[in-house]
């Protein structure tokens, strides 16, 4: 009878074998310990957003200015949602396309696959230096953060308003299993008490600009569990309110080293900026 015969690096592969499993092991006990954005918050921790990625640095809310965000170590991107005209969620921040892109007319208007022909290279800013950037949809902007940032998300509910934007977003979020990375914001109220209708698991916060009379009140009667202000119009006694209602606040768009220490010295839990790393070198800092 012939001897079985063995390769002389099945040793070997085995090794090969069990070191991968070893990694893999490590990495699932790494992933397990990082932190996810919605627990930094609830411990409140001082956090940097990307407002619309690293948009200081690359055309906004495009893939490259959220991979250059997650780059700077930001806790989390921001991106605006609309529908295209076939109901996907589409990342973009203007009704209309003309500002940012090289179409023009309302982003309501076109397919996921006419929006997906243009350019999102923000040429009056940024010339043809990223000319081949596309209008990325919610989906592939959640699997490039995802157990990496945060999202905070803002629907675009007006001048426009989409059926079913929320049930559409939440079925993404819920797909993708990123319920604890992800915040839901608006500037309209209804669209935030929407979503804790569908599902109450999920954070939300409302959206003021300017100077709201009781921005605590409001987030409480839209069931929101935060509120985002405008950085310029924070005033210590909303800061007390927040703290003891459980909301946390985080201010948008703080864009210089000096007023992001302001905002952190005021008891803010995050800042909202377009130059993340800015933010991160403030905490760093602060030692926060």
């Amino acid at each position: 009878m012939r001897k079985p015969t063995f390769s002389k690096n099945i040793f070997k592969n085995r090794e090969n074998i069990m070191s991968f499993s070893a990694n893999k092991f490590i990495k699932s006990i790494e992933m397990k310990h990082m932190k996810d954005f919605i627990e930094k918050l609830n411990l409140k921790e001082k956090v940097v957003i990307a407002h619309r990625g690293a948009s200081g640095y690359m055309p906004e809310n495009t893939l490259a200015s959220f991979l250059k965000a997650i780059e700077l170590k930001a806790d989390a991107i921001e991106c605006d949602v609309h529908l295209s005209k076939d109901g996907v969620p589409i990342v973009i921040h203007d009704e209309e396309l003309n500002r940012t892109t090289n179409g023009e007319g309302y982003v309501k208007d076109y397919s996921l696959m006419e929006l997906k022909r243009l350019s999102a290279g923000y040429e009056d800013r940024f010339g043809d230096q990223f000319k081949d950037q596309k209008i990325p949809t919610l989906r592939e902007v959640l699997e490039v953060c995802k157990n990496k940032v945060g999202v905070v998300i803002e629907i675009k509910n007006g001048p426009f308003f989409y059926d079913e934007i929320e049930e559409k977003i939440i079925e993404l979020i819920k797909d993708l299993n990123m319920e604890d990375w992800v915040v839901i914001s608006a500037f309209d109220h209804q669209t935030v008490k929407k979503i804790k209708k569908l599902n109450k698991d999920l954070v939300t916060a409302v959206i003021f600009s300017g100077c709201p009379v009781k921005p605590t009140l409001d987030c409480l009667l839209a069931y929101a569990d935060g509120l985002h202000l405008e950085w310029c119009y924070l005033k210590p006694n909303v800061v007390k309110e927040a703290e003891e209602d459980n909301l946390f606040i985080n201010v948008w768009t703080v864009n210089n080293e000096e007023n992001i220490k302001k905002m952190f010295f005021m008891n803010v839990n995050g800042v909202i900026t377009d130059y993340p790393d800015l933010g991160v070198k403030v905490k760093q800092g602060m030692k926060i």
